[in-house]
């Protein structure tokens, strides 16, 4: 390191404990108006970045395009199972407040669907409601209906159920079911499984799974 070496005198006598090393003085440029760009030995200045040429963005959008189709089915089938375990969770909800409701007023409760055909009926809706009506009351609770892609079948096919006071379940006929099985599907994605809301005649509810996509597609 070139430099030289001063001593400093305090109070006009020369002082050995304070020692500076004046190094040579490095390059210095202007570059702003009131601001100094210092450096040693070399240009510090930022060489300007490049942007992608046609090619590199050719292979980007590629690779984004291949990540798309192999995600896109993927999120279709996430979407799917979505919107048919909430089906399955709003029949079983239905069905848990019809007998509740039947038990605490103890009145008769009919769960009546909606659609007119058996390869929907229940996806369109149901309406819940005392089975001998009461003057002054209307419906007890109303389902408007599920998304388009949404299904909820039944078997044996029923149109409605009919929960007595003491919880069991007939039908609107007064005929005491065996176990329903009311099937939960979405037609959007082939490879969904759905799920199942099974009801026996005592009125319990549970819901599964289905093993595999065979019982909705």
């Amino acid at each position: 390191m070139n430099g030289r070496f001063r001593l400093f005198a305090l109070n006009g006598r020369p002082s050995h404990a304070l020692l500076s090393v004046v190094c040579a003085a490095p390059k210095v440029h202007s570059s702003e108006k009131g601001f100094d760009l210092v450096t040693f030995g070399q240009d510090m200045s930022v060489r300007s970045q490049q942007g992608f040429t046609l090619v590199e963005a050719l292979i980007v959008v590629a690779i984004m395009s291949i990540v798309a189709a192999i995600a896109l089915p993927s999120f279709r089938q996430v979407q799917a199972a979505a919107r048919a375990n909430s089906a399955a969770v709003d029949m079983a909800s239905a069905i848990t407040e019809a007998r509740a409701l039947a038990v605490g007023r103890q009145r008769p409760v009919t769960l009546t669907a909606n659609g007119a055909a058996a390869s929907n009926r229940w996806g369109q809706g149901w309406v819940i409601a005392f089975t001998v009506p009461l003057a002054g009351v209307g419906n007890l609770a109303e389902h408007r209906g599920l998304p388009e892609t949404s299904r909820i079948t039944s078997a044996p096919d029923i149109q409605a159920l009919v929960f007595q006071p003491n919880g069991l379940v007939q039908t609107a006929a007064g005929v005491p079911i065996g176990t329903i099985t009311f099937q939960a599907c979405d037609e959007s994605s082939d490879s969904e499984t759905g799920r199942n809301v099974v009801l026996t005649r005592f009125g319990r509810v549970s819901t599964m799974r289905h093993a595999d996509s065979s019982v909705c597609n």
